[in-house]
């Protein structure tokens, strides 16, 4: 089944915002691989939305990311990873 994670994650956290569980300018996604990859995609595609992505074991796959301008960035990555290699 085709699932839309970017709009799940989205509503996610317009939901907490709007609960006031999070603040707006304080946004922060933290994913290990794939879960990586999705906090990256989220900020490459939904600009202004998150302000610190932390990956750790995932890689940065879309190669226009210009949306993620003024985005802070911790990457975290081993040199033994099989799945996702530092190299690519």
């Amino acid at each position: 089944r085709r699932t839309d994670d970017l709009a799940y994650v989205t509503g996610a956290i317009a939901a907490l915002v709007g609960q006031g569980l999070a603040e707006p300018d304080h946004v922060f996604l933290l994913g290990s691989s794939n879960g990586a990859m999705m906090a990256y995609r989220v900020a490459c595609e939904r600009p202004g939305l998150v302000r610190v992505v932390v990956a750790l074991a995932g890689a940065l796959m879309i190669e226009d990311c210009r949306g993620a301008r003024g985005v802070d960035v911790l990457h975290v990555h081993g040199s033994d990873d099989p799945w996702v290699p530092v190299s690519g």
